[in-house]
């Protein structure tokens, strides 16, 4: 009859609640599966393979930087705004001076290493490169700098290291970063030009 209106029983009422509790639920699931598909694709796209086709520059460098500042102030060597890869960075050490290295990776710094052999043909740094025995001594290792080869007579430090010890930070595997890298060097004397060497890919 027009005009009527229907009231449903409790028994309806209450089904309908079940089925509208029922359908929040499963939006919250829904919600929750979103939410976690989200998290594995940002997970995937980090620890996606690095397609190296796609690197922008692929550098090594050699060159002197100078330390014109006193108190073995840090001076920046290289500085990087992007997504990469550090193979090497490595100063070649002269025997009248005391010189150190720092490497800052996405705002943290990693690598704090010095030279203290008193030898200008050795070095200090960061590399990830094959070392090779010294063919004249086998008690020698050497390794790539410049046009030529270098001695390693500072202990080998594993990554990271910093504690500012002398040595050579040597890892199986470059250092990756994500967002900045910046490299910096430093000496006692004051000026001198400091040779630094680096080997890196910026995707």
């Amino acid at each position: 009859m027009a005009g009527e209106i229907y009231i449903a029983d409790k028994a309806t009422l209450d089904l309908v609640k079940a089925d509208t509790t029922t359908i929040k639920a499963n939006e919250s699931t829904i919600v929750t599966n979103v939410a976690s598909v989200k998290s594995d694709t940002s997970s995937l796209v980090a620890n996606a393979p690095i397609n190296w086709d796609r690197a922008s520059s692929n550098t090594i460098t050699n060159a002197l930087v100078t330390c014109n500042v006193s108190g073995q102030a840090y001076v920046t060597a290289l500085q990087i705004t992007g997504k990469g890869l550090l193979k090497k960075s490595l100063i070649r050490c002269s025997g009248s001076s005391m010189h150190g290295i720092r490497i800052t990776v996405d705002g943290v710094v990693k690598v704090v290493c010095n030279n203290s052999s008193g030898s200008s043909m050795s070095v200090t740094g960061f590399t990830c490169e094959e070392l090779f025995q010294n063919m004249y001594n086998s008690l020698d290792l050497v390794l790539p700098f410049g046009n030529g080869l270098l001695y390693i007579q500072n202990p080998m430090l594993g990554y990271p290291s910093t504690t500012s010890t002398a040595g050579i930070v040597r890892s199986a595997k470059p250092i990756y970063f994500n967002s900045s890298l910046l490299v910096e060097v430093h000496s006692n004397l004051n000026p001198e030009n400091i040779e630094i060497e680096n080997s890196y890919i910026v995707l």
